[in-house]
């Protein structure tokens, strides 16, 4: 059974992935414009493979979308909000490897 992480900031945590736990990468920004995922989500898959880590990246900008995508795809990892680990912490019960603060 994999490990399930989550990591609570975004711009550092992507840096911090182990690379036995970044096959899928989940990340939730609320703050995200739809007409530029595209562009965050490239980025984050060029970065990744500069340290060596080959992952799929997927970026939310609902919560809705991002619990349902959870559930129905189990990611390695999840880089999300402190505020929304903070709220749903309970919910996903994974292990943080990285926060700003909570």
């Amino acid at each position: 059974m994999k490990k399930k992480l989550i990591i609570s900031m975004f711009a550092m945590g992507v840096l911090m992935i182990p690379p036995a736990f970044g096959e899928t990468v989940f990340v939730f920004n609320p703050e995200a414009k739809l007409t530029q995922l595209g562009k965050v989500i490239t980025l984050l898959e060029n970065t990744l493979k500069s340290q060596g880590i080959d992952a799929k990246v997927y970026v939310f900008a609902t919560p809705d979308d991002f619990r349902a995508s959870v559930s129905r795809f189990s990611p390695d990892v999840a880089i999300v909000a402190s505020y929304y680990y903070t709220m749903m912490k309970p919910a996903y019960q994974w292990r943080v490897v990285l926060s700003g603060h909570h």
